[in-house]
């Protein structure tokens, strides 16, 4: 008696326990480092803004002080480097807010989330991997109303936007639009200048079911992305041009509503 048991199944499921594990710590990491610089930045911030406040009284006093073109000029440079480094610590501040409140597993919130607040909190996240290089931004909004997976929701769209970000040519940009109705909340990814066309972007968004722990990270993470957005009742489709561009539409149900 010959018996053949193929283990690729249970090795990939426990591949993706350890991944799992692993993503959670991380998580958790996010979490606490989070918390742990907030306080640094609370007091840089409150420094900035006592300095300037004085820097203000220092120019009102010179301002009354013959001849005193130099040291008001040199007073204008040091009140435009502060407003600079204040700037830099808000988005620091952001940032880190943004990274505490996604580690956060967190509940579902009373009367739901902001859909403008959560696509723009997963476009600062999936922001950080390319910086200045391409753009992303939201380019329509469209009615009004609440969603009751915010948090499901920022993941989701985490997932999507880093691989499509991934896949653009430096200089290339995302629109989103959002459309928001009694039903449903609908998401469209406008994408251009993709390096490798199309194709690539969609055959990876038509198998993100099928992906196993054993591909890359990105792939784990479009896994992951098309789980989560079957879970909250949501769908999602991709179409491409000729011309290295595709749109991804997202849907998914608003509180209160069935989705259509």
């Amino acid at each position: 008696v010959l018996v053949v048991r193929d283990r690729r199944e249970i090795e990939a499921l426990r591949a993706r326990l350890v991944e799992s594990g692993r993503l959670a710590a991380v998580g958790e990491l996010a979490a606490g480092i989070a918390h742990e610089v907030n306080n640094p930045i609370a007091f840089i911030r409150s420094d900035l803004n006592l300095l300037s406040e004085r820097l203000e009284e220092i120019e009102r006093q010179a301002a009354r002080v013959p001849d005193a073109e130099l040291e008001l000029a040199v007073l204008a440079r040091s009140r435009r480097r502060i407003a600079t480094a204040r700037d830099g610590i808000d988005r620091v501040a952001t940032v880190v807010g943004d990274v505490r409140d996604f580690a956060h597993a967190g509940g579902a919130t009373q009367g739901g989330s902001d859909p403008e607040a959560v696509v723009e909190a997963a476009m600062r996240l999936a922001r950080m991997e390319r910086g200045d290089e391409i753009t992303l931004r939201i380019a329509e909004i469209a009615g009004v109303g609440r969603i009751a997976n915010g948090q499901e929701l920022k993941q989701i769209l985490l997932g999507l936007l880093r691989a499509t970000a991934d896949r653009l040519s430096k200089g290339g940009a995302i629109e989103l639009r959002l459309r928001i109705d009694e039903h449903a909340l609908q998401i469209a990814l406008d994408v251009g200048s993709l390096r490798e066309g199309c194709d690539e972007l969609l055959q990876t968004l038509s198998r993100s079911a099928t992906l196993e722990a054993g591909d890359d990270t990105r792939g784990f993470g479009i896994a992951a992305m098309a789980e989560l957005l079957e879970g909250i009742g949501g769908r999602l489709s991709a179409s491409g041009g000729e011309d290295g561009t595709a749109r991804v539409e997202l849907v998914v149900p608003v509180v209160g509503g069935d989705e259509r």
